[in-house]
């Protein structure tokens, strides 16, 4: 219990600290292209979208109701259209998954950016990790 505490309390000081540097609303990070991004809990996992995919933001925010929401900012570094698939994997204090994610389809405008939001539906969700690929047709 006190664990779970803890890396809630962690989630929301690193969210504070987010918040004041400008916010979800802004892009204030540096932008990554999946390997080269310093983002920990986003994977890019089509090689073929390093470059084309930027990402402007990460993170999460525990909820009043014990739920763990989560968001990622994500930009279309191209000049063409963008179909994606985007899902997120909760975890629990120990790293196990609490979900089978589902793949949900985001397309984009050539140099447009979008904000994905996810909640866990287990209040043991202590971590995350938002993967990222090309849309299955």
């Amino acid at each position: 219990m006190q664990l779970v505490r803890a890396a809630t309390l962690m989630q929301a000081l690193t969210l504070c600290a987010f918040i004041g540097a400008g916010g979800p609303g802004q892009a204030n990070a540096d932008e990554g292209s999946g390997a080269g991004s310093a983002f920990d809990n986003i994977e890019i996992v089509d090689e073929s979208l390093n470059g084309q995919v930027a990402i402007l933001r990460v993170g999460s925010q525990p909820e009043e109701n014990g739920l763990l929401t989560v968001f990622a900012g994500l930009k279309n570094a191209t000049g063409h259209r963008l179909d994606l698939e985007v899902e997120t994997i909760y975890k629990d204090q120990s790293g196990n998954d609490l979900n089978a994610a589902s793949w949900i389809p985001l397309t984009f405008k050539p140099h447009e950016e979008k904000s994905y939001r996810s909640a866990s539906i287990s209040s043991r969700a202590v971590d995350f990790l938002i993967r990222v690929r090309s849309e299955k047709r």
